[in-house]
Formats: structure tokens, sequence, C-alpha cells
């Protein structure tokens, strides 16, 4: 009787250890999937033209506003140059006017290679803001990113800034329309 009060404990502890359940008929608990670590663009500009262009291939990840904002509960100062890398960035993008090269001219320089090469597919005729009608204003901060609010006549451009190799960079675009 001893004997089996003393190996009962070293039992339970081998099953739970070894994935057997106590209970006939419970499913043994398992292990959830792996998260895939690679981002996926979450929006084809060549269909769309207010979506969300926050995901690029580069190897930092950028977050998005729903994150990054759980990440920091109040924006932190910023560094000049992200804010005004979002404001140059938010006036050349709202050109439908310009040719595809002219406009890909005054974005891509600003925008990281990954995410410029995603701007390639982007017809300029069909974005919606023609004016920026005031300044960025940081929503949510992390040391490597920023996201930046920048009103528009079709409503707030949404600039994700990242910081690689020293140098902010847009790495992605959100136009939410009012309403």
């Amino acid at each position: 009787m001893e004997i089996c009060r003393r190996l009962l404990p070293a039992a339970v502890a081998l099953m739970l250890t070894s994935g057997c359940s106590l209970l006939p008929g419970r499913p043994t608990p398992t292990a959830a999937p792996p998260v895939p670590t690679s981002p996926s663009p979450s929006f084809s500009p060549a269909t769309a033209d207010d979506g969300p262009v926050t995901q690029t291939n580069d190897p930092t990840p950028t977050p998005s506003p729903a994150t990054a904002t759980a990440q920091t509960s109040a924006p932190t100062p910023t560094a000049p140059s992200a804010q005004s890398i979002a404001e140059s960035f938010a006036r050349a993008w709202a050109r439908p006017d310009l040719s595809v090269s002219e406009w890909l001219a005054g974005v891509k320089p600003l925008a990281t290679s990954a995410y410029g090469t995603l701007l390639e597919s982007v017809d300029p005729g069909r974005i919606p803001a023609t004016t920026i009608t005031g300044g960025a204003t940081p929503t949510s901060t992390t040391p490597s990113a920023v996201i930046f609010d920048v009103p528009t006549d079709a409503g707030i451009l949404a600039i994700t800034c990242q910081l690689v190799d020293g140098t902010w960079l847009v790495n992605g675009v959100d136009l939410r329309r009012p309403g």
C-alpha cells in the first residue's frame, strides 16, 4: 500500500509530461502550430487604392497601428527626420496627376527598397488624395518605427516610417477614408 502511495505521484507526473490524459475521452493537449515569421503583403495596389500596405519583406518587421499602439501607451518624441520623411512622402504620394515614372521618382527615394518595389505596381491616377491638409502627427512610436497620421483631402494617410541603417524610410501607407 505504501509503495502505491509513493508511485502514484510519479505515475501521474509521467502521464502529464508524456501527454497522456487522466480523464477518459478527453483529448490530450497539443502544442499550437508555429506562427509564420515572414510577413506577407496585405494589399494589392494594382486593384485598390486605399487598403493597408504595411508589410514588406524587409528583415525588420513593421508594427501595424494596432500592435504599435499596444507597444507604447503614448507617443515618444520623434526624430525630426522621420516626420520630415513622412510629410515629404505624403506630398509626393498625393499626386494622381503625374505619370507613373514621375510619381515613382517622387516616392521611391523615400521608401525602403522592398516597399519601393511594391510601389511600382501602383497606378497613381487611382490615388484619391490630391492635397495634404495638415502636418504629420506621430500616433505610435518604437525605437525603430513611427506611424504618422497625415490629413489629406481624401482622408487620413497613416504612414509607417522605419529606421533602416540610421535612415528613416517609409515602409507602408494606409488611407483611412472618412465615414
